[in-house]
């Protein structure tokens, strides 16, 4: 299990976002989410601006929580 480098408050998730390959990481307390490759501080964002970014709207059903990030 890991703890969110920027919260240090919450485990984070694998997650996988409907229409986008791949999975990522979210953190469930501060909604931070990164490339499953790339869980550091300051390589995260929010899951508002990674949606905008992917060009996808900010809808929380899309997201599939798979299991504790062991990372």
């Amino acid at each position: 299990m890991r703890v969110c480098p920027y919260c240090e408050q919450a485990d984070l998730w694998v997650i996988v976002i409907a229409d986008i390959d791949g999975h990522a990481v979210m953190c469930r307390e501060c909604d931070t989410v990164w490339w499953r490759e790339q869980v550091v501080d300051g390589r995260g964002m929010t899951f508002g601006n990674f949606m905008e970014a992917k060009g996808l709207p900010k809808d929380w059903n899309r997201i599939d929580w798979i299991s504790k990030f062991e990372g």
